[in-house]
Parts: C-alpha cells; structure tokens; sequence
C-alpha cells in the first residue's frame, strides 16, 4: 500500500498552503507527544513518537499557537521550512508518524 503521507507529499503541500500543511502536522505530532512532553515542551522519552528533542519546545510553541489561531508566524514557517541537509523542509523528518497517525485515522473511520 502506498504511504499517505511521504517527504515528497509534504513538499507539494507545503508548495500550496504551508500554513495549513505544517500547522496541521504540527498538531498531529504535538498530540502524539505524552501529556507530561507537552507540559514541559520537551522530550522526556525517546520513543520515536512526538517531537525530536530539539523541536520540542519550538514544535510545541507552534502546535499551540496554531490551534489557538488557525495561523502561523512568519518566524515559525521559517523554522519549520528551513531545509535540511537533504534539501527538505524540517519538518518532513516527521513524514513517517505522520503518515502512522494518517493510518491511524484511517483505520479507526473504516
């Protein structure tokens, strides 16, 4: 079965709307993280789920902002579309839990 959610389709869709695409992943991964790494905006276990240790407080800050405002500061677009050495946008490191929580979702609306 092809991926739901790959590097390449977060590169499209933050081409088209990168406000909503990197907000709403960011909301994902923010409420994949355990509620006492939301409460302290930091990684606390290294599971593999929610944000990498140094995204974490960033990622968290961002996650919030965006379900409170349905936007995104300019400085953080910048951060989370900043390339990495790959020459992708940061915030497809998270590609596959993103597409885990999209499986998920899917599986639970069959």
């Amino acid at each position: 079965m092809e991926p739901l959610v790959t590097k390449e389709k977060m590169v499209e869709w933050i081409l088209k709307n990168p406000i909503r695409t990197i907000g709403r992943a960011l909301v994902a991964i923010y409420r994949n993280q355990l509620p006492q790494e939301q409460a302290s905006k930091a990684t606390i276990f290294r599971n593999g789920i929610g944000f990498t240790g140094s995204d974490a407080r960033v990622g968290t800050l961002s996650a919030k902002y965006y379900m409170e405002h349905e936007t995104l500061e300019p400085w953080q677009i910048k951060i989370w579309i900043g390339l990495n050495k790959k020459g992708l946008p940061r915030i497809t490191k998270y590609s596959e839990q993103l597409n885990q929580i999209a499986n998920d979702k899917l599986s639970r609306n069959i």
